[in-house]
């Protein structure tokens, strides 16, 4: 699932290493750099959905539940 916010911010929600889930923001810069900005311990369960709105970002996993980003990357 890919999701870009309303100021151009990109995020990524993949799989993960070894299927822990994660979400990734576009660093920019006209490069292919990606920073992980959240994993899940979650069974390893694939990140299915990532959602972008003024509220915040929130990723939905293959194990139906859903995760709310708090800015520290966790």
């Amino acid at each position: 699932s890919i999701e870009i916010n309303t100021t151009g911010d990109i995020y990524a929600a993949t799989q993960g290493n070894g299927g822990d889930g994660q979400v990734y923001q576009y660093d920019g810069g006209g490069g292919t750099s990606w920073t992980a900005i959240s994993a899940f311990n979650d069974n390893n369960s694939a990140v299915n959905v990532v959602v972008v709105n003024s509220n915040g970002i929130y990723a939905g996993t293959a194990t139906g539940k859903v995760h709310k980003y708090d800015g520290s990357g966790t």
